[in-house]
C-alpha cells in the first residue's frame, strides 16, 4: 500500500535566530520627475546704461555723471551688472520700497528726469541697426513679461499724476481767460507754468513725450 504523502514536499521552516539571511538586493524604485521642471536660466547679461535708464528711470535707476556708473537711488551702490531680472528683483527689496514710498517725491522725479536727459544727451543714439532694433524689442517684451505688480501700480501713479495735471492745467487756464486784475493773472500764469513742468516730468517718465 502505498504512503499517501509521497511527492508532497515539507513545508519550509522559519530561518533559525542568529542564522543569516540570503536574500537578493533590490535597486530602490527611481524618483518620479517633477510635473513642472523648472527651466534654467539663460546666462544674465546686464543691461546696458540706456536699456536700464530707458526703463527704470522711474524707479530711481541713473548713470552717475562724475563716475558713468549706473546706480540705484535707493542707496547709490552700481547696478550695472544686474540683468533685466537682477532689477525686477531688487525692486521688492525693503530699502527700494521705503526709498519709493518716503524719497519719490516732485524733487526726486526731477532729479531722476534731469539725470535721464543728461545721459542721453551725453550719448545719443546716431542710428540702431537692425539688430540692435530687434534687441530693443525683445528687451521691451521681456521687460513686459517681468514686471511685478508693484511696477504696475508705479506706473498707474505716473499716470494719475500726469492727468490730474493736465486737468488742473484746464481749470487754471479757464480762470485766467475770465480774470481781470492784473495781479491775480500775474499769480495764475506763475501756477500755469510750475504745473507745466511737473505735468511734463510725469510724460517724460511715461514716455509720452518721446
Amino acid at each position: 500500500m502505498s504512503d499517501p504523502t509521497d511527492g508532497i514536499m515539507p513545508p519550509a521552516l522559519p530561518p533559525v535566530e542568529g542564522e543569516p539571511h540570503h536574500h537578493v538586493h533590490q535597486e530602490p524604485a527611481p524618483l518620479p520627475l517633477p510635473e513642472n521642471p523648472q527651466p534654467k536660466r539663460n546666462k544674465k547679461v546686464p543691461l546696458t546704461p540706456r536699456e536700464a535708464v530707458e526703463a527704470f528711470a522711474q524707479r530711481g535707476i541713473y548713470v552717475d555723471s562724475k563716475t558713468g556708473s549706473l546706480r540705484c537711488s535707493c542707496n547709490h551702490k552700481p547696478s550695472h551688472k544686474w540683468d533685466l531680472y537682477g532689477y525686477t528683483r531688487h525692486f521688492t527689496f525693503k530699502c527700494h520700497k521705503k526709498y519709493e514710498e518716503t524719497m519719490m517725491n516732485e524733487e526726486e522725479v526731477k532729479r531722476l528726469v534731469d539725470a535721464k536727459e543728461t545721459y542721453f544727451k551725453m550719448f545719443p543714439v546716431v542710428s540702431e541697426s537692425n539688430i540692435l532694433r530687434k534687441r530693443k524689442r525683445a528687451f521691451m517684451t521681456g521687460e513686459k513679461n517681468l514686471t511685478t505688480e508693484e511696477v504696475r501700480n508705479q506706473e498707474k501713479h505716473w499716470m494719475t499724476m500726469w492727468k490730474d495735471a493736465k486737468d488742473e492745467l484746464r481749470k487754471l487756464r479757464d480762470e485766467l481767460r475770465l480774470e481781470a486784475d492784473e495781479d491775480v493773472r500775474n499769480e495764475l500764469m506763475r501756477d500755469i507754468e510750475g504745473l507745466k513742468n511737473k505735468k511734463d516730468d510725469w510724460a517724460k517718465l511715461l514716455g509720452l513725450n518721446e
